[in-house]
């Protein structure tokens, strides 16, 4: 069974100039630094994405949501190296109902990541 996620404090910055060119992106990424943890994290969220962030045993959850259009996403890395676990994104509201609820996007955002990661998992 897998250990209670609790809320994280964290920042957020924009990747180096160097990190973007290397991943072959046109804008930068979000690099994700959790406190307590010296992994960095670079996340596939929007910079306009509302992010909540847990922590779970040895693992960092992200919930990306975006109200406006529509969407949610949960990046799962490793706490120690940053290395992504799993990920699942949701843009279509049907799919998303089906995955999580009948609330979609009206869920908690506690529940939301729980649902999302029982997927990952799974």
């Amino acid at each position: 069974m897998k250990s209670t996620m609790k809320l994280a404090d964290y920042r957020t910055e924009l990747e180096s100039w160097e990190s973007q060119r290397t991943a072959g992106r046109y804008n930068p990424a979000t690099v994700l630094k959790v406190d307590g943890h010296a992994a960095e994290y670079t996340l596939g969220a929007g910079r306009s994405d509302s992010l909540t962030v847990f922590v779970q045993g040895n693992e960092i959850l992200v919930l990306s949501v975006n109200h406006g259009l529509g969407y949610v996403g949960l990046e799962i890395f490793d706490s120690a190296d940053g290395s992504q676990i799993g990920e699942r994104f949701y843009q279509d509201e049907d799919e998303l109902k089906q995955s999580v609820g009948p609330k979609g996007l009206d869920y908690s955002e506690r529940t939301l990541a729980t649902r999302l990661a029982n997927e990952i998992y799974n």
